[in-house]
């Protein structure tokens, strides 16, 4: 059921920055959405799939998750998606206390269902970062 969705140069996510990212969420067919309304989520970010605990970034529903959108089984019409919102200190290397970020890395990301019993991965893939000039 999970699908990849990497965040590439292309979506231009730059460190240090407010930024807002939206996903659909797909059924095991990975064409039928998926209804993720009532459903406990968790994102977060490491340096490798591998990495140990704590993930260097964490959201969850009450800390920039949020499920936005009206959900309908028809794809056309659904409009529900998963909403991951940073602010600026989220990413900025000069704030981040744990762990510092670096632009052109490719850390591992991912989105899970939390729900005791139907624990499972939604979505997970690459993200990487840019580096502007301005910080």
């Amino acid at each position: 059921m999970a699908l990849v969705f990497n965040i590439t140069a292309a979506d231009k996510f730059f460190l240090g920055e407010d930024k807002v990212i939206d996903a659909i969420i797909y059924g095991p067919d990975n064409v039928t959405p998926l209804d993720v309304s009532g459903m406990v989520l968790e994102w977060n970010m490491r340096q490798t799939d591998k990495a140990p605990d704590p993930a260097i970034i964490t959201k969850g529903l009450s800390s920039g998750l949020s499920v936005i959108g009206i959900y309908d089984v028809v794809p056309g019409v659904n409009t529900q998606r998963v909403r991951t919102t940073f602010a600026s200190a989220d990413t900025d290397p000069l704030v981040t206390v744990n762990y510092t970020l670096r632009a052109g890395f490719a850390y591992r990301h991912s989105l899970k269902r939390m729900d005791p019993g139907n624990e499972g991965i939604l979505y997970y893939g690459s993200l990487t970062f840019l580096q502007a000039t301005e910080r």
